[in-house]
């Protein structure tokens, strides 16, 4: 007898964010979505660098030539093009992106708010190994990663980073190279 296929999600996660409203900083717009993604107030603290994220993998320090109206600067920047719409409509478009470092006082806990199912916290090695193969939930769960759930995530998911997750990847990557 033939087990009938079984189709295990795909579920691509970014590190909170958003965008920047009209007349609000960058920093303004990083504290703001913290509240409503994650019902988290942060504190912005100043990177040791910033570094430029390119879209085909390069990195590079920017933190003497950044000119940066906020304090603090961000973590890192990236920039690259991403296809929008479908065809014969498609067009691509170009994104730059700004990952900012923030702390949480204490031991508050996040709790995933109307745009996010899940907040998943995952260590480092978590996030180099699903940005090689997308990893599925149970087994990081089972290696001391934590979630948060408005909605259930289907253990079995294949988590696969996008956005500023794949961003923060490819520079942990590049470090590891370096060291």
């Amino acid at each position: 007898m033939d087990r009938p296929s079984i189709t295990v999600p795909l579920v691509r996660f970014v590190g909170i964010g958003g965008h920047v409203e009209p007349g609000e900083s960058w920093g303004e717009a990083v504290l703001r979505e913290a509240r409503e993604e994650a019902g988290l107030e942060v504190s912005l603290v100043a990177p040791e660098a910033t570094y430029l994220l390119d879209d085909d993998g390069t990195v590079t320090d920017i933190s003497t030539m950044l000119d940066w109206p906020d304090c603090p600067r961000p973590w890192f920047i990236w920039s690259g093009v991403q296809s929008l719409g479908r065809a014969p409509q498609e067009y691509a478009h170009h994104l730059l992106t700004a990952a900012f470092s923030a702390v949480v006082p204490g031991d508050v806990e996040p709790h995933p708010l109307s745009e996010m199912p899940a907040i998943v916290a995952i260590s480092e090695a978590h996030l180099r190994r699903a940005a090689e193969q997308p990893v599925r939930l149970g087994d990081l769960l089972a290696d001391g990663a934590h979630i948060w759930e408005s909605t259930a995530v289907p253990r079995p998911a294949l988590l696969d980073p996008a956005g500023s997750a794949r961003g923060y990847a490819v520079l942990l990557t590049q470090h590891a190279s370096r060291a």
